[in-house]
Formats: structure tokens, C-alpha cells, sequence
């Protein structure tokens, strides 16, 4: 059994979580910016308190969301990183022998 990894896709894979990261901080920092607002709106209403409560949620877990996405973006690149230097590598040293 063989494996064969392409470097090439792991940073394409890494792209998109990249992407993926920003799309979540952009659409938690509207989200929070919005439920804002709506507490803002309501006082004295304990759909404001839900809601207070709700926002601390949602920001808590889309930041998880986020920094999981960052480090997998980063875990990839490394992956294709270390496949790219390997392969250098044992290029170089095969060519070594062909001062034989």
C-alpha cells in the first residue's frame, strides 16, 4: 500500500480554511453587531437578557469555530511545507550519486 500526498492540495486545503476563518469572523462580528442593536432596542424586555446571553454564546463558540480553522489553514501549510523540503531532500541526495 502506497500513499502519495500533493503538496499542492494540502495548500489548496489550506486556502480554504483560511477562507472559511474569515468568513466566520465576518459574519460572528455581524451577528454580534446586529444582537447588539436588538438588546440595545429592547430595554426593560427580558428578550434583552436572552439575548445578551445568546450573543456571549455564539461569539464564545464561532471564536473556537475560528481558531480551529486557523490552526488546521496552518497545520496543512506546514504538511505541504515539510512533503516540498522531504522531497528536496531526497532529490539532492540521489543527485549526489550522479558523481559516480
Amino acid at each position: 500500500m502506497t500513499t502519495r500526498v500533493d503538496p499542492a492540495a494540502l495548500l489548496r486545503a489550506s486556502g480554504v480554511a483560511d477562507r472559511f476563518s474569515e468568513v466566520v469572523r465576518l459574519e460572528a462580528s455581524h451577528l454580534e453587531s446586529d444582537t447588539d442593536a436588538a438588546v440595545r432596542a429592547l430595554p426593560g424586555f427580558r428578550t434583552r437578557e436572552v439575548l445578551d446571553r445568546m450573543r456571549f454564546g455564539w461569539t464564545d463558540a464561532l471564536g473556537r469555530h475560528r481558531r480551529y480553522l486557523d490552526s488546521l489553514g496552518g497545520a496543512l501549510a506546514g504538511a505541504a511545507r515539510g512533503y516540498r523540503q522531504s522531497d528536496e531532500e531526497t532529490a539532492a541526495s540521489f543527485n549526489e550519486l550522479n558523481r559516480f
